[in-house]
């Protein structure tokens, strides 16, 4: 009878916690709604628009059903047709450059078919509809079951700020999200090849696919790389199709030009989420040989410990892969030559494992608490925390958690060579 008794109040004691989690989460989100909703209202809608990213997005759709579409990565080109756009584009100092290569920028030319207004609440749907899968494909990875776990979960994803910021900014950062859990659950099911062309949707933004490339290849995963090249084949007719050869030709300069950029068109050592931007900012010059020699042994010693944590026989045995696939995610943030606060919410990944593999052991609670609550919390101070310190506190959390899963994985996790 003691026994029913203390049962009874223990499920009692567990759905009043996930209440109180609902409705602590739900503030923060309805908190953050309101926020975007007084901005709206006090600049008006369209200049909402203006200021953000979606712009980029936006005139990339405007060139590519022009006759100039060759001409894409032409910044003067952009210019011209943003400024024609939204004449509060003065001065080519406010352009926002598309910086994607050519297949992004498809779905949009359909979207520049409508208005401004249109197209953007087109796109904010669109993020939403990525949203839902990222929420989907964690509560299969997560096995859960439970209807107030599932709505936690989901206000949890929401609240956090990079994912916010991604749905208010209109970038793509969200589609990046869908193809690394989506990989990890094709590996799961022995679909290596499928598992490669979810991974080659990191090519939306080609910086970030670098790092699974050598991983795989030094792991002789040749199906996950045959998948990868399908997807980057298909995505390279396609662009060919969009911009020819010569388009092709312009981005490749396009992208070796904007690792030179310095305080310009968004891309500063204050929103690099990156070792790069956490090395520029500390020591105050970018692009100098000094700090690019410092940029490039901390990549490789942090390359070092990634390919630490993945040494021995290629398994996805769950217990491990989970916390090899979160390592893998976080490197390849931190070696990204630029990576903007919205481009974080990758960083969703590895939380998600963190919760599958340490939510159910009593003596990692704690610091599974520790990681999330910290975690969401320089979600939303990271960019002012750099500003006023002079420090990437993201980038010192990131190489902090890799650091824990290096001795995780060493301490709790055998690996035969």
């Amino acid at each position: 009878m003691l026994t029913l008794m203390l049962s009874s109040l223990r499920i009692y004691f567990i759905k009043r916690v996930k209440i109180i989690g609902i409705l602590f989460l739900g503030m923060l989100l309805g908190c953050l709604m309101l926020a975007t909703f007084i901005l709206i209202i006090s600049t008006g809608f369209r200049r909402f628009i203006v200021q953000k990213d979606f712009r980029a997005y936006y005139t990339a759709g405007k060139i590519l059903v022009s006759s100039e579409r060759k001409k894409l990565y032409n910044l003067r080109t952009q210019f011209i047709y943003q400024k024609k756009i939204m004449p509060e584009v003065s001065d080519m100092k406010y352009l926002a450059p598309f910086r994607n290569p050519p297949f992004v920028a498809l779905p949009f030319a359909v979207l520049s078919l409508l208005s401004l207004e249109w197209a953007y609440t087109l796109m904010f749907i669109g993020n939403l509809i990525l949203f839902y899968l990222v929420w989907r494909l964690s509560v299969t990875i997560l096995a859960l079951k439970d209807r107030l776990l599932k709505v936690i979960l989901f206000l949890a994803l929401m609240s956090y700020f990079p994912v916010w910021y991604t749905l208010v900014l209109g970038q793509v950062s969200l589609a990046l999200v869908v193809g690394m859990l989506a990989a990890w659950k094709a590996l799961q099911e022995k679909r290596e090849l499928q598992a490669g062309m979810w991974l080659s949707l990191l090519l939306i933004k080609p910086q970030y696919i670098i790092v699974p490339l050598l991983l795989f290849a030094w792991k002789k995963q040749f199906r996950v790389l045959t998948g990868i090249f399908l997807g980057a084949i298909s995505f390279g007719i396609l662009s060919y199709l969009l911009v020819g050869y010569q388009g092709l030709m312009d981005y490749s300069r396009f992208l070796t030009n904007t690792l030179q950029w310095t305080e310009s068109f968004a891309v500063n050592a204050v929103s690099m989420q990156t070792w790069r931007g956490f090395v520029e900012l500390l020591v105050g010059t970018q692009n100098t040989p000094f700090t690019t020699i410092l940029w490039l042994l901390g990549d490789i010693l942090i390359l070092v410990i990634l390919f630490s944590v993945w040494k021995g026989k290629f398994s996805t045995n769950p217990q491990r892969f989970n916390m090899q696939w979160a390592s893998l995610v976080v490197v390849l943030l931190l070696i990204s030559p630029y990576a903007n606060p919205q481009d974080t919410s990758l960083l969703l990944v590895p939380a998600v494992f963190c919760i599958k593999e340490f939510g159910k052991k009593k003596k990692f609670k704690t610091l599974l608490i520790g990681i999330l609550s910290i975690g969401s919390l320089l979600g939303f101070l990271s960019t002012p925390l750099a500003v006023a310190t002079r420090v990437q506190i993201t980038v010192l959390f990131m190489l902090g958690f890799i650091l824990m899963l290096w001795y995780l994985n060493k301490k709790l996790y055998t690996a035969p060579l």
